[in-house]
């Protein structure tokens, strides 16, 4: 009795945990969502453009939450260590260097956007999604400065100020796109420039913390010093990062190739809302990571393995309630998204998400998998291993787009298992020969 209460009390703490980390991807994930009723008000044209910029903005989103990752955890450690000066050095650092990165990852983005575009997408489509894009990179600087000033403020944790921000961003989004979509009619221009100012006046109201002193970081450019090799070293720091990032998100940047001129928009809003889903099990892979590194310590592998169970277990059954109750949902959750440019597919609009919220489930359990893996590190070719993994699902998409759309869906649907089923192999891997137990350690160290 007394296992099972200890069961279930780990399973709700782990569930509780997890929602409160995932808040601030739910935010991000309810900004899409916000830009893309604003899409649908629009026409078709716009509505196809808007699905290729999609995985664009997860890219830009990516790289600025890679330079905030790396700098948060250094000033974490100084604080934490009780050095306030070198938090403050690190924490002006990070502001300076993420406007130069975010300067120079814009061009790069955009000349790499404009030949993408040039080469696969139809011209006028290519316009219009260059459109959104442009406001974007133009004032990319902003949105790295806004993330890492976030990362900064859960550093010395100010988890509220950094979900307040966010807050002020998703609603200044939806109150910007109606001044620039719907009464200026500014178009997909409107939508990239409400993003832009909208994470303006989060950025803003982050610095206003700063200046009247309620942090405990200080920001002043008195202790900013040039250094070539802390630049190079955050660059080598975050470059992993980008790359499996850019790895999962061009691969649905082929999937989107493949099907945005008659399918954008049915595909497009079901799969944001299978990511509203995936954000609890983003959450729990944040959380259980520090937990793990806990556990690694200890040299506690049967602590590692009771984890993993109830996390999946918990995990995995409050993603599969989500799952089912937007299955169940599904045609309310679109009225807002039906339109006249989006009358005649609204039933494949519902079809689509019935099947791809059950997809969530399992990108959450690759989450869960990989925080594991977080304090040991991966495997030495995992980069590789996913490079190949998302060519062959771009290569699986291509061919089912010759039979039909429904083989499609169904064809992400099947990879996400399969992605899940290696990712909990490896896992069971890591934890047997990886997790060292505390036994034989002592017995090796005798």
């Amino acid at each position: 009795m007394g296992h099972e209460r200890g069961a279930l009390s780990d399973m709700t703490r782990i569930i509780c945990y997890s929602a409160l980390f995932s808040i601030s991807s739910v935010i991000i994930v309810l900004n899409n969502l916000s830009d893309q009723y604003f899409v649908t008000i629009q026409d078709k044209i716009q509505i196809q453009a808007y699905t290729l910029d999609v995985p664009f903005f997860w890219i830009m989103m990516a790289a600025g939450a890679g330079l905030s990752a790396v700098y948060s955890l250094d000033i974490r450690k100084h604080i934490r260590s009780g050095n306030i000066q070198a938090a403050n050095e690190a924490a002006i650092r990070a502001l300076v260097y993420s406007v130069i990165f975010g300067i120079a990852f814009s061009i790069v983005s955009f000349l790499f956007m404009s030949l993408v575009f040039f080469l696969f997408a139809d011209h006028d489509i290519a316009e219009q999604a260059a459109e959104y894009l442009l406001p974007l990179h133009i004032f990319y600087f902003v949105i790295s400065l806004n993330s890492v000033l976030g990362g900064i403020l859960n550093a010395e944790g100010k988890f509220k100020s950094h979900v307040t921000g966010l807050l002020i961003m998703l609603v200044a989004n939806f109150m910007f796109d109606t001044l620039f979509v719907k009464e200026l009619g500014l178009g997909l221009f409107g939508n990239g420039m409400g993003t832009v100012c909208a994470a303006t006046v989060a950025l803003a109201a982050q610095l206003f913390l700063y200046a009247v002193g309620r942090t405990q970081v200080k920001l002043s450019l008195a202790n900013f010093h040039w250094s070539a090799d802390a630049a190079l070293a955050a660059f080598i720091r975050i470059k992993l990062f980008l790359v499996r990032h850019l790895t999962k998100d061009l691969a649905e940047l082929g999937v989107r190739f493949t099907i945005y001129l008659v399918y954008s928009l049915t595909y497009g809003i079901p799969m944001l809302f299978s990511a509203l889903i995936a954000t609890v099990g983003a959450g729990a892979g944040a959380y259980l990571s520090s937990e793990y590194e806990k556990l690694y310590v200890s040299r506690d592998r049967e602590g590692v393995k009771r984890l993993f169970i109830r996390s999946t277990v918990a995990i995995m059954s409050v993603t599969f309630l989500m799952a089912v109750l937007m299955f169940i949902f599904a045609d309310d959750l679109t009225v807002p998204f039906q339109t006249e440019a989006t009358e005649e597919s609204i039933e494949t609009m519902q079809w689509t998400m019935r099947i791809l919220v059950f997809t969530a489930p399992f990108v959450s359990l690759k989450y869960l998998a990989n925080a594991v893996s977080a304090p040991v590190g991966r495997f030495r070719n995992a980069t590789a291993m996913l490079i190949v993994w998302a060519s062959f699902k771009v290569i699986a998409v291509v061919y089912a787009s010759e039979i039909d759309y429904w083989t499609i869906i169904y064809v992400v649907l099947i990879e996400r298992i399969l992605a899940a089923i290696v990712s909990v192999i490896l896992t069971i891997w890591h934890i047997r020969n990886t997790y060292e137990h505390a036994d034989a350690a002592a017995a090796r160290a005798a």
